[in-house]
């Protein structure tokens, strides 16, 4: 089978009657998390891993879902910047300059329409440029084998970091820490089990302590303390579900608990449609170029949404005074402004497939739990998805007689990419009116009905459904909340993560290789290139970050932080220190030798090569957090910012307070401990309804009920075993109530079980 026909082949499978239905439902999926903003679809995609693994479904028809949702969610979160102001996503936030004045003129149509047609107009053209690239590359990317696979991953990691932010040394950093989570459980030389304190007697005893006032479960019958039970849940490791719930739903969801507002005001559509189609068309030039920029910026590894709606908007700025034309309506409602992000935005999607699919480096987060979604059908990215010869039998259709090779899945998600574009943007256009009227309901009404299934789906999906998956979501979710408040990349911490099991994996091939001589020419030749590569590519960085510290105190934009300011900042930094401290000595008393290679390579030797490079570098950003007097990136905190300039304005912050809204989280996690997952649900929506919802009580007991009974379903379909907490302890010897128990523990749609 050749490129040619494993391109006819993929194109004939997506015509699949049941392959359209999967691709529906996935784009159906992505504008509903679309119009929410913040969350976008990698917390979409982590939800998306929990259905898929749980239903057992198909290879082609779970690949269809997840690339509809990725096709969809950057046109989708249009909604949200034009009708609110709120970037829907990281990726949308240029279209607020201009979307949200040209709604509040009364042309969100206009505004919507333009926006609309340039998504799909540069999700389009990137498929066009991912499917061309596939086809060259497929007889390149054979020779990129085991250890330059690992130099690549390295690259990866160096480019995520200076690429992530502007400062390098967060970007770095943030890598690091998602790299030490992603290494955390069972090694997979040896099955060590690494990072869970099980190796300090102290955590026992102190574990065997609490066990007394808190027994693992509240049972006596199973009296180890939580931590101990903690560290034994934590052995399987975590998935990337639980990531990408963690480090952006659950800060995305306090951040807007503490705003108090609706998804978007009146959300009036105005008029326009016609009129913004014709505006797209009369700035087509502008939006082909912009959706070539979109191109070259998804193909960066971890560069893809946090900086492309910005490049292109000053790309379209640009553009618009070369022709020697007014720019002063930008920001107020220009609607070239709207044309040349959006166009950018949607194309990114077809570059994030090209390092993603060739090279197994994400192009971005949503890019990450996709890789996270092919392992699940035994799918590596890389050298095996351009295999033209060997048949993936589990990959064939009932009744098809279309031979699927990795090629063919290769291509196939470039064509199911354009299609969820297509039927994407159809759909924005249809549903735009309902859409509207949906963004009118208050954040609070909604914010249980996301907890319960975001809370469901990281129990679910833990290799042992136990409490501690809830407690895991907690710990994880607070990092992903100070990362956000001190501004680190958290694509970068979930790319590192997802990177982490592989890169180990290749390490381990390579030092195998390297050590028994099976080293070829062409191996140490793609290993140099790179390695210059990511000196280049450092060194760069160093110059470019200093450059643009050396701008921004020249602007006048300093940062300047009180000693009681810092304490936040400082403290964040201790934490950093350590947890790449463990990374470092944690090894050394593992009983291992970490500088054998060949047939002593083992679990503890690449934790620690990571720790000798994360924990020097996290050692400098605590120093110049501390003794610094020019630091400044560093330095950055959005809490003491909103603090400075509601006194700058005389007003107080309207904010909740961040440690409110993340105790609201704290406390269900609390609550399930004591009262069982279902009832804890029934008092947590009620009280959070109660608390924050404006509406009426009787409406907010009717919602709290159907949190409840959205649980039940849940349940119901995927038939867990919920925990039962505190309950079991208290009532378990009552006989009365065993039906009660029961249910409590197994919930059903229809009676007792």
């Amino acid at each position: 089978m050749d490129v040619l026909q494993s391109l006819l082949s993929a194109f004939a499978l997506i015509l699949q009657p049941g392959v359209l239905m999967y691709v529906f439902f996935g784009v159906l999926m992505g504008i509903a998390l679309g119009i929410l903003p913040g969350l976008g679809g990698i917390a979409g995609m982590s939800i998306l891993i929990v259905v898929l693994t749980q239903f057992q479904a198909e290879p082609l028809a779970g690949i269809a879902m997840a690339i509809g949702m990725i096709a969809v969610v950057p046109t989708s979160d249009t909604f949200a910047s034009v009708l609110l102001g709120i970037p829907g996503s990281s990726a949308s936030q240029a279209t607020v300059l201009d979307g949200f004045p040209l709604a509040k003129q009364g042309k969100a149509a206009q505004a919507l329409s333009s926006a609309f047609v340039s998504s799909l107009f540069g999700g389009v053209l990137g498929v066009i440029v991912l499917t061309v690239i596939l086809a060259f590359a497929a007889s390149i990317i054979i020779y990129i084998r085991t250890p330059a696979q690992f130099m690549l991953a390295v690259f990866g990691i160096a480019l995520i970091g200076i690429l992530s932010g502007r400062s390098l040394l967060k970007g770095f950093l943030a890598a690091g820490m998602g790299l030490f989570v992603g290494l955390m459980g069972s090694g997979s030389l040896d099955g060590f089990v690494r990072f869970t304190g099980k190796e300090y007697d102290w955590l026992v005893g102190l574990s065997d302590w609490t066990a007394q006032f808190f027994p693992h479960s509240l049972s006596a019958k199973n009296p180890n303390g939580f931590i101990e039970e903690w560290q034994k849940y934590l052995r399987s490791g975590l998935g990337v579900a639980m990531i990408g719930l963690s480090m952006f739903a659950i800060p995305e969801i306090v951040d807007l608990l503490r705003q108090n507002r609706s998804i978007a005001g009146e959300a009036k559509l105005g008029y326009g449609w016609r009129q913004g189609f014709l505006d797209w068309w009369n700035n087509k030039l502008i939006s082909l170029w912009n959706a070539f920029v979109g191109v070259l910026v998804g193909i960066v590894p971890g560069l893809g949404g946090s900086v492309v709606d910005w490049i292109a908007y000053g790309q379209t700025k640009a553009i618009v005074a070369a022709r020697g034309e007014d720019v002063t309506g930008f920001g107020k409602g220009d609607i070239r402004g709207v044309i040349g992000p959006e166009s950018a935005n949607n194309a990114k999607e077809g570059g994030g497939l090209v390092p993603t699919l060739l090279l197994g480096l994400p192009g971005s987060g949503s890019m990450a739990v996709f890789l996270g979604i092919l392992s699940i059908f035994s799918i590596e990215a890389g050298p095996p998805m351009f295999d033209m010869i060997k048949p993936l039998d589990e990959f064939n259709l009932p009744g098809s007689t279309i031979v699927v090779t990795g090629m063919v899945v290769t291509f196939f998600i470039a064509w199911t990419l354009m299609l969820g574009n297509v039927m994407g943007t159809a759909l924005c256009f249809g549903l735009s009116a309902p859409i509207a009227r949906l963004t009118k309901i208050p954040f609070p009404t909604l914010a249980p009905f996301l907890l319960v299934i975001i809370f469901f789906a990281v129990f679910k999906v833990s290799k042992s459904a136990s409490f501690y998956s809830f407690l895991t979501l907690l710990t994880l979710g607070g990092l992903g909340v100070l990362l956000r408040r001190f501004k680190w990349s958290r694509p970068a911490f979930l790319i590192g993560f997802v990177l982490a099991a592989p890169m180990e994996t290749k390490f381990n091939w390579a030092s195998q290789r390297i050590a028994r001589g099976n080293m070829e020419t062409i191996d140490w030749i793609l290993m140099s290139v790179i390695m210059v590569l990511i000196a280049l590519v450092i060194v760069y960085g160093v110059i470019v970050n200093r450059s643009e510290n050396r701008l921004h105190r020249e602007s006048g934009l300093t940062i300047t932080r009180t000693w009681r300011e810092r304490l936040p900042i400082v403290a964040f930094m201790v934490v950093v220190v350590l947890i790449f401290a463990y990374m470092l000595f944690g090894p050394v008393t593992w009983g291992k030798k970490l500088y054998d290679f060949g047939s002593n390579i083992n679990d503890a030797q690449m934790p620690h090569f990571l720790g000798l490079v994360f924990f020097p570098l996290a050692l400098l950003g605590l120093f110049r957090v501390l003794f610094n007097p020019r630091e400044q990136e560093l330095l950055e905190d959005e809490e003491a910012d909103a603090r400075a300039l509601s006194a700058a304005h005389g007003q107080p912050d309207g904010r909740r307070s961040l440690l409110l809204a993340v105790g609201w989280i704290a406390g269900y996690v609390v609550t399930i401990a004591v009262l069982g997952h279902l009832i804890a649900t029934a008092v947590f929506c009620t009280a959070l309804l109660v608390s924050y919802s404006p509406l009426k009580l009787w409406w907010n007991l009717m919602l709290a009920g159907a949190c409840v009974l959205l649980l039940i379903v849940l349940a119901d379909l995927v038939n867990p075993s919920l925990t039962l907490g505190g309950v079991k302890r208290l009532f378990g010897e009552v006989e009365l109530l065993d039906p009660v128990l029961k249910y409590l523990k197994k919930p059903q749609m229809f009676g007792v079980p």
